[in-house]
Formats: C-alpha cells, structure tokens, sequence
C-alpha cells in the first residue's frame, strides 16, 4: 500500500513576513494534511508574492508567479502523480488569476485533489463566476 502525500503553498499578497495570515496558512497546512490523513511532504512557502502570472502580468514581467522556480517543480511534481493533494487555506493563495486553472488541470493530469482549508466546491458556478470576477 502506497503513503497518502501531500504538497502545500503558503502565500500573501503584501505586507511583510511576520504577517500573521502567513502564520495561519504555515500551521493550517499540516493540520489539514493530518485530516486527510496524509504525509505532508513538500511545503511551498512563497511568503509575500503577488500571486499573479503572465495572464494579468504579461509575459515579459519577472515576478510571476508562474515563473516561480518552486511553482514549476511544484507543477511537474503534481502531473507525475507525486501527490495525491495539493492544499492551500482558500484558491486566491495558490494565485490570484487564471493561473489557478492551470494549477486544477495539473491536478487532473496528476490525479491530486486540490484542498483548502475553507469548504470551496470548485465545481460550482459560483466558484467559477468568483474567479473570474476577482
């Protein structure tokens, strides 16, 4: 039987690295790790960080975070099926745009589901139509 694994991002958009939100993600993640009863084994902690990519940025802007060296391991981690969860306290820490849905299809390709410390059903519309309007 293989161990149940999982990978978490911690990120604020601003202030500074004492920011008590940080606090909350960095001890959220293994409690919910520990819920699921899985092996929290990677930690992606970004601290302060936009959290927007080229979709809002463009393309020729450095700090994306889809440009982010840990995100791109992360994202090759997760389509070989490293992990079976990727968790997060809501959707907007992973990233602030569309990138989000990049991070949900490696998640398919992966077979990890993504977990959030808030209950988010990310099959509603309601869901969707929030990320689009955000």
């Amino acid at each position: 039987m293989s161990e149940t694994t999982a990978a978490a991002v911690y990120r604020s958009s601003q202030g500074d690295e004492k920011k008590v939100s940080l606090d909350v993600q960095r001890a959220k993640g293994p409690e919910l790790s520990n819920q699921l009863g899985a092996d929290l084994t990677r930690e992606v902690d970004l601290g302060i960080h936009t959290g927007f990519s080229a979709f809002t940025k463009g393309i020729d802007t450095e700090d994306r975070i889809d440009n982010h060296p840990e995100i791109q391991e992360l994202l090759e981690e997760i389509r070989a099926s490293k992990y079976d969860y990727l968790l997060a306290y809501d959707d907007s820490r992973l990233t602030r745009d569309d990138f989000f849905f990049v991070m949900h299809y490696a998640c398919i390709e992966g077979d990890c589901v993504m977990t959030f410390s808030d209950d988010i059903d990310l099959d509603s519309l309601e869901f969707r139509v929030r990320r689009v309007v955000e």
